[in-house]
């Protein structure tokens, strides 16, 4: 960015980005005691938001955006931030160039030059009407509605929360700030089926209300019952929010609890038993067959577990399996003491989301991963990488994240058909780049999570790994032609073809048995059974190293008639 006669330079990159910003972008001079700041970009959604055509408003003054309502407060706070290039944050009415009043929320930010000398302020406004209203209205009735014993929250169209009640937070053991901005599927047991979700929201969608009762997880992880009314908020023929109403239906929970356990639970283990694994992947199953949403399954096998049975008892045994089970419960990290540090300085350099959040963020991921019919576009290669970065940013386990999400990755594009990936070293390359993958994460996150930087790096390990993948099959294809030779000799394989290669190539060499099976992937069987004919034809010959382990060298034949076949070529 730079600022030459009064008038704006973008580069291409930046041009980019700003026009296609979902949010709001204002660029303008620098504030000055007596003049006011003149505009000298605004983006596509700017013109969007406001109702002004950028050569309508370029070198005009912010202030043609205010009016009676906008809060004096707020502009005197902008300015004594602006007048000491200080960052600023708030929220304000503004108006369109119709005169519609319109709540919009800035983030202020100095722009330096080369020399530190301010050049520029740039503002990201981002319209928060029909949130502000709906807040403006509840504060009418936040206190009754704080008295109520009844829980009751305020959700936002998209279905985020935007207020909760004092009994609500109390009843899920959550906060309002742990709550606020949050979806409610932080609070989804697994203990409905599609079924139950499909009506819920065929009758919100048809602005009607939802009675149901709702099995929820609490922030200490126990299922709570609650009866729940969920009434759409309809204005002027659109959902502008939801209200929800929940009674209090624990009054039996002890009871509920354990006939749920009796039903769903193994008694052993507490882990779902065959009966919920039925309903679980008939769900699935009628999923896939309504709406071509796949689904995996992984089976874990504990392997010898006859032997601690047989040798410690079945008690012994039974609490080796509670063991793994609690395992296999605690798939997520349960604090927050996991940091991403450099690994010379020990300086932190990514603190990850809060350990309350990664279910609610891992199910929003998963549900990126199964997405097929998204409204906006995003190449599948563009998504397996989103995927690989959202998992390391938000680091849900205690060990295995950057692997895991790299598995991630590979599992996603083999999915989309990419079978390409299986047989490309991505994870080699990477290893070989460590500073600039580590770069890619920091540079991201620091320029407000634009993943450009990540996706950037990956698309280059991905040319790297093809590139590499193509010289490999030209150094294989090499080898084989260069082996066809040996076919002539008669009644040998490509591998024993290769072997012969091998000692015409170093007559000095010793080969064993193990070194075939690393060499070729095989057996041990597989191995020596290719080393018979050649030694029965004399191509070879056994050297013994001990009483056991034995080696194979030139055999006094290989000179007369393999060396002599190769030369007449």
């Amino acid at each position: 960015m730079k600022i030459v006669n009064g008038i704006i330079e973008l580069n291409s990159y930046e041009l980019t980005i700003f026009d296609n910003s979902y949010n709001s972008i204002l660029i303008t001079t620098p504030y000055l005691d007596k003049d006011h700041p003149k505009i000298l970009y605004v983006n596509n959604a700017f013109t969007r938001m406001s109702g002004y055509k950028a050569e309508e408003i370029i070198n005009k003054t912010p202030r043609i955006l205010q009016g009676e309502k906008t809060d004096r407060e707020v502009l005197k706070r902008l300015k004594e931030c602006l007048s000491q290039e200080e960052y600023f944050e708030g929220k304000a009415i503004n108006y369109t160039k119709e005169g519609n009043e319109y709540w919009v929320e800035w983030n202020i930010s100095p722009v330096y030059d080369e020399n530190k000398k301010l050049i520029a302020f740039i503002s990201i406004q981002k319209d928060i009407s029909v949130s502000q209203k709906l807040l403006n209205q509840i504060k009418l009735f936040q206190t009754a509605i704080d008295q109520n014993d009844d829980s009751i929250a305020l959700f936002s169209p998209k279905g985020d929360y935007i207020y909760v009640n004092r009994a609500y937070s109390q009843r899920t053991g959550y906060s309002e700030s742990e709550l606020i901005g949050k979806n409610p599927r932080i609070l989804k047991s697994c203990q409905h089926n599609e079924k139950f979700y499909k009506n819920l929201w065929e009758k919100l969608s048809n602005k009607k209300p939802f009675n149901g009762v709702f099995f929820n997880k609490n922030a200490q992880g126990e299922i709570y019952y609650e009866k729940q009314t969920i009434t759409p908020i309809v204005q002027e023929d659109e959902i502008i929010g939801f209200v929800v109403i929940g009674k209090d239906y624990d009054k039996d929970e002890q009871q509920k609890k354990q006939l749920q356990e009796d039903v769903f639970l193994d008694t052993l283990t507490k882990l779902f038993n065959k009966k919920a694994f039925e309903e679980k992947f008939y769900n699935a199953v009628e999923n896939y067959n309504k709406n071509s949403i796949s689904f995996s399954m992984m089976f874990i096998d504990l392997d010898n577990f006859k032997q601690v049975n047989d040798t410690m008892g079945h008690d012994k045994g039974d609490e080796a399996l509670r063991e793994v089970a609690n395992f296999l419960k605690d798939k997520f990290r349960k604090n927050d003491d996991i940091v991403v540090e450099n690994g010379i300085t020990h300086e932190t350099v990514h603190i990850p989301p809060t350990y309350t959040e990664i279910p609610s963020f891992v199910k929003s991921l998963c549900d990126f991963f199964n997405e097929t019919h998204s409204k906006v576009f995003i190449h599948p290669i563009i998504r397996g990488i989103i995927i690989h970065f959202m998992i390391a940013y938000v680091h849900p386990f205690a060990d295995g994240n950057g692997r895991t999400a790299r598995a991630m990755f590979y599992w996603y594009m083999l999915r989309q058909g990419y079978w390409l990936t299986e047989y490309m070293s991505i994870s080699r390359v990477i290893a070989k780049s460590k500073k600039a993958y580590e770069k890619s994460f920091l540079y991201a996150e620091a320029d407000m999570l634009d993943i450009g930087y990540f996706v950037n790096y990956n698309l280059s390990v991905l040319e790297k790994s093809f590139k590499q993948l193509q010289e490999y099959i030209k150094r294989k294809q090499l080898d084989k032609n260069s082996a066809n030779t040996f076919f002539k000799l008669g009644n040998i394989n490509e591998r024993q073809a290769q072997i012969l290669k091998m000692y015409y190539e170093d007559p000095a060499l010793i080969l064993t048995v193990k070194d075939l099976q690393v060499k070729f992937l095989v057996t041990p069987t597989t191995a020596k059974n290719d080393l018979v004919l050649l030694l029965e034809r004399k191509f070879i010959k056994e050297i013994a190293f001990n009483k056991v382990k034995k080696g194979y060298v030139k055999g006094e034949l290989f000179d007369s008639q393999v060396i002599d076949i190769v030369d007449k070529q």
